[in-house]
């Protein structure tokens, strides 16, 4: 029969049917009683069971709170161990990147002195002159190209002091373009350039290259000493 009643008009007839029955069991216990210590006592009887309904209402809410409560406590312990998970995650990866850059300075350092950029810088220019790839320039540049395979770096580029860029193992749109006054003169390279110029290797983070289709490319920098000179 309830089945067939809106939600609202239930839930107060049910309300109503449970306040109703201490009502009945007193009318039936107190069938001797006058007609107004009856009332009376239906009266009381509805006010003892307002209040018990109160305290289970307060108990009831008492208890949402409390789980709410402990909810929140968890949830902020895991945001909480959440954060200190990835401050530490960070610091990781903080420190793996200073060492790994540090690597790479190391790298470019290693090459400084080295026949394959001392003496390459002299055959490359030529090829870009002549046109022709003499024996010592195919013997430098495929180094060059076994050192990017080692290594996994992405390009080498060897440039002459005034900026022209000689050779770049990838050769792009910056190939035989002057760095430090073309169209690139404001990129990462252009001033890892600069500062390698003045003698200090140095690394320049990762910014868009255009010549590398806009993708991100950092550099890595160091002057080419020969018999102590950049």
């Amino acid at each position: 029969m309830l089945g067939n009643i809106r939600m609202k008009p239930k839930l107060i007839g049910t309300s109503l049917l449970i306040s109703l029955i201490p009502i009945i069991i007193i009318g039936l216990m107190a069938a001797k009683l006058s007609k107004d210590a009856l009332l009376e006592t239906s009266y009381n009887q509805l006010e003892s069971v307002r209040e018990i309904k109160k305290a289970e209402i307060d108990e009831m809410f008492h208890s949402f709170h409390s789980d709410i409560s402990t909810l929140s406590a968890n949830v902020n312990a895991v945001i909480d161990n959440g954060f200190k998970s990835m401050n530490a995650i960070n610091t990781n990866k903080a420190v793996a990147i200073r060492e790994l850059a540090q690597q790479w300075l190391t790298d470019v350092k290693n090459q400084q002195t080295l026949d394959l950029t001392v003496d390459g810088l002299e055959h490359f220019e030529n090829f870009i002159r002549t046109g022709r790839k003499s024996a010592e320039y195919i013997k430098y540049a495929a180094i060059i190209d076994d050192y990017i395979k080692n290594t996994g770096y992405y390009d080498y580029f060897v440039i002459s002091k005034n900026g022209h860029i000689v050779h770049t193992q990838a050769k792009e749109a910056d190939y035989n373009t002057n760095i430090l006054n073309g169209k690139y003169k404001d990129s990462g390279l252009a001033q890892a350039t600069r500062r390698a110029l003045n003698g200090e290797p140095n690394m320049q983070d990762f910014e868009p290259y255009a010549p590398s289709n806009g993708d991100a490319a950092a550099f890595v920098a160091a002057p080419i000493i020969d018999n102590g000179r950049i």
